[in-house]
């Protein structure tokens, strides 16, 4: 999209976790959002997304994401929303 480009360090082990929700890392502006929308997992070198809303689209390289964890890879670009 538009906006710019953001970039959040993850551990290996941790998560990151985009929504609506006073808990989540990363809050979306809005009204009506779900509190988690999807989460970043990092195990070791592998990174992977995971939609939770599943009426929340998230979409990896233009495809939508399911709600199993897909892998990363670098220069894949996700979007919410």
């Amino acid at each position: 999209g538009a906006g710019r480009p953001a970039a959040h360090p993850l551990a290996d082990g941790g998560e990151f976790v985009v929504g609506g929700g006073d808990g989540c890392h990363l809050r979306l502006p809005g009204s009506g959002l779900p509190a988690a929308v999807c989460r970043f997992a990092r195990a070791g070198d592998a990174v992977t997304v995971r939609r939770l809303d599943p009426a929340f689209p998230v979409l990896v390289n233009g495809g939508l994401a399911g709600m199993n964890p897909l892998p990363l890879a670098p220069g894949d670009r996700v979007a919410v929303g």
